[in-house]
This record gives structure tokens, sequence and C-alpha cells, in this order.
């Protein structure tokens, strides 16, 4: 009986490694207690990748169905409206990160058409996530610093 549940659970975890369930969302759960809305489909990824601590950088870009649920969600999380990306210090982190990154300039927000939303991690106050939210073209763009 037990290399029947072992069968089984390897086969699941196959499964799910092959299909790519979970994703990122949760990721942005465990480190930042946000849940994106159904309807997130995660289009493009990049990060300065693997550390014994997981630390670095990270910026993935969602296509929404409903730019709108996710406004809704990002301005709970936050306890305040998004701001304009455009008119903050926000834009220009983002633009550093991204840099680093090497990510192409297609793959980055226009900051002038989005709002933006911050936090800084629990753990470590060096620790931030950057969100901007294209509302006119469906996308959020998530930037993440880990130290």
């Amino acid at each position: 009986m037990n290399k029947r549940i072992f069968c089984a659970l390897s086969a699941l975890f196959c499964i799910v490694l092959l299909t790519g369930c979970g994703g990122y969302g949760p990721v942005l759960r465990a480190n930042w207690d946000l849940t994106l809305p159904t309807g997130c489909r995660e289009v493009y990824e990049t990060d300065s990748g693997e550390s014994f601590h997981g630390d670095g950088e990270r910026y993935h870009v969602f296509s929404l169905e409903d730019a709108g649920a996710v406004e809704e969600e990002l301005t709970a999380w936050a306890g305040e409206a998004g701001r304009d990306a455009a008119d903050t210090e926000m834009a220009d982190l983002a633009e550093e990160l991204l840099t680093e990154l090497e990510v192409a300039a297609e793959e980055r927000p226009d900051y002038g058409k989005c709002l933006c939303w911050s936090a800084v991690g629990a753990g470590d106050s060096r620790d931030r996530i950057l969100l901007f939210l294209d509302g006119g073209a469906g996308k959020l763009y998530v930037v993440e610093r880990f130290i």
C-alpha cells in the first residue's frame, strides 16, 4: 500500500510540475499576503537567479481578464487607492531593477498609464514589492526585491 501512495504522490507532483499549477500566486500569498483574482495569467517572468535564501529580484507580467477586479484587490490589500505611477519614486526604482534584470523595453510598464501600489517586507524593511496596473492594456506588472 505504501508503494501505491508513493506512486500516486509522485504522479501528482509530476502533473503539477508539467502543468505549472500553482505558479506565482502562492508566492505572492506567502510573501506579501496578496491574492490575485482569477483570470490573471502570467505572460512574462524573469529573476536574478536562484540563491540559497531566495534573495534577489523578480519580475512578472500578468494578462488580466478583469483589470477592475485586480484594482479592487490591490486597493483592499494596500488600504489605499493606487497612485499615478509616473508621479512616484516607484517608477525610478522599478526601472533600476528592470535594468539590472535586463528586461526589454516592450516588457516594461508604460508608467504614464499605470496606477501603482507598493509594500515593504515585514521581516526586512529593505524587501519591497512594486505593483503597476495598466487597466487599459489589461496588464499587471510586479517587481520584487528581496535582500
